[in-house]
């Protein structure tokens, strides 16, 4: 489905006509810094501190936003994890184990298995994307259930535009392909936040496949101009969830699926992964697949100055998107997914140009790697302990964040059953827990805490960490 959530960074307005919001402003951008050689002692893990701590975030967390919130922490083979709040309307307490809807987390999977095909020789960062993507488009064509027009994505976009897409653009969201997510943000509000599709799948109950989002008419003949940088100093950056459809087809066509619903999208993942991972690709809601209950409390859609408490549990469009939107999992194999992806390896050796820049030496800031949100600016901190990379997600009823911390080797999972207008929720929890997990793992303590800012930002302030 179409993450709203994505870095807590920069809005996607710049590069696109139905805007995606995103949850900072240009004030939260961290100073770019060159990475130290300065030792740091090894961590010592505690399992009933660490434990303790993430349980007093997570019922603080799930008070302050009256949501449910479930945390995992992984260094290594050793996991924390704690969850809070209710999870349905019977007031279920929620638990570790509960799974939640993730949203965009899925495109850190989707990107990581591309990167292995690429590190396999079976496909090329600047491949032309269009005759990857028409080959597999040629499979569905073929079925007696087409009903579209067009069977080539230069049929939908014009062969001019499309031709020269790579799938390095697709990855870095730095190509013109037009999203299909229509969240329309107004500032400063009072004002009327607008959202055709979220009011289409609320109504008709009614998933769309990955093809249908392709035809909708914002999207088909609506190609955008050149991506450019929102802002001076930045790589362009220019959101797209259509995008990582059209990386779910050359995936599909490399792994010989026939359709969208045959593709494995465990294919590339460790077993132990795969088995606690579902990927929600059936067109069913997450009443389906998932034990959480997710709530809409956005102002999309409703009169202005007024949030609305819409109950998505049985929403099948929050999974639209397919291989942009679709994983449903519990905290811990969110976490494990992303220590695989970037600590280990495991999914794929090349994983290290998932990586965003944090600027310096030449380069510009990255908001966005390969599939992968720069998160730096969600730790509080500069210099190694703020090095932090992986995914935001959201789609309807449902926002998270899942972090790889490389200084420490770790990964943490952040779920959540709520959707708010400011997504500031996932990247607090965040904030609050990594910084303390710190202070646990090497005995020592700083403050720190989250301010919430104007429209889609806000402040993880904290105290440097000495270690």
């Amino acid at each position: 489905m179409p993450p709203r959530a994505t870095s807590a960074l920069l809005a996607v307005a710049a590069c696109a006509a139905a805007t995606t919001p995103l949850s900072r402003g240009l004030d939260a951008l961290p100073r770019p810094h060159h990475p130290t050689a300065s030792p740091t002692p090894p961590a010592t893990w505690r399992q009933r501190e660490l434990d303790d701590v993430f349980a007093a975030i997570v019922e603080h967390e799930a008070a302050k936003y009256n949501a449910s919130f479930s945390l995992a922490f992984q260094m290594g083979d050793q996991v924390s994890a704690a969850a809070a709040g209710v999870v349905d309307p019977a007031g279920t307490r929620a638990a570790v184990d509960d799974k939640y809807a993730w949203g965009s987390i899925t495109k850190m999977a989707t990107g990581a298995s591309i990167l292995k095909l690429v590190a396999d020789g079976a496909l090329a960062l600047d491949d032309r994307m269009a005759p990857r993507v028409d080959s597999f488009l040629a499979k569905l064509s073929a079925r007696p259930d087409w009903n579209e027009t067009w069977s080539t994505v230069g049929e939908l976009w014009g062969v001019a535009n499309v031709s020269k897409t790579t799938i390095r653009e697709l990855l870095g969201m730095e190509s013109s392909v037009p999203d299909f997510d229509t969240a329309n943000n107004c500032h400063p509000s009072p004002c009327e936040n607008t959202d055709p599709l979220r009011a289409t799948l609320y109504e008709t109950g009614v998933a769309y496949t990955p093809t249908e989002l392709m035809a909708v008419p914002w999207v088909a003949g609506s190609w955008r101009g050149p991506c450019t940088p929102y802002h001076e100093g930045t790589a362009p950056f220019c959101y797209s969830s259509t995008g990582f459809m059209l990386l779910g087809m050359i995936l599909a066509d490399a792994l010989n699926a026939s359709s969208p619903e045959a593709l494995d999208q465990n294919a590339f993942l460790p077993k132990d992964v795969a088995t606690r991972i579902s990927w929600a690709n059936d067109g069913r809601p997450p009443s389906a697949y998932a034990d959480v209950h997710g709530h809409d409390r956005t102002s999309y859609n409703q009169r202005a100055g007024r949030a609305g408490d819409h109950d998505d549990y049985d929403v099948p469009g929050v999974f639209a998107g397919w291989t942009a939107s679709d994983i449903v999992a519990d905290a811990s194999a969110v976490a494990d997914l992303a220590w695989n992806i970037y600590g280990t390896k495991t999914v794929t050796p090349n994983s290290d140009l998932m990586i965003p820049s944090n600027g310096g030496l030449g380069k510009d800031y990255e908001i966005y790697g390969l599939a992968t949100f720069n998160l730096a600016g969600d730790t509080g901190q500069t210099g190694k302990w703020g090095d932090a990379y992986g995914h935001l997600g959201a789609t309807y009823g449902y926002q998270s964040v899942v972090a790889y911390f490389p200084h420490l080797n770790a990964s943490m999972a952040i779920a959540t059953s709520l959707e708010t207008d400011t997504q500031q929720h996932p990247s607090d929890a965040l904030c609050l827990a990594y910084n303390k997990a710190v202070d646990v793992l090497y005995g020592v303590s700083h403050a720190c805490n989250f301010t919430a800012g104007s429209y889609y930002s806000g402040d993880c302030d904290c105290e440097p960490i000495v270690v």
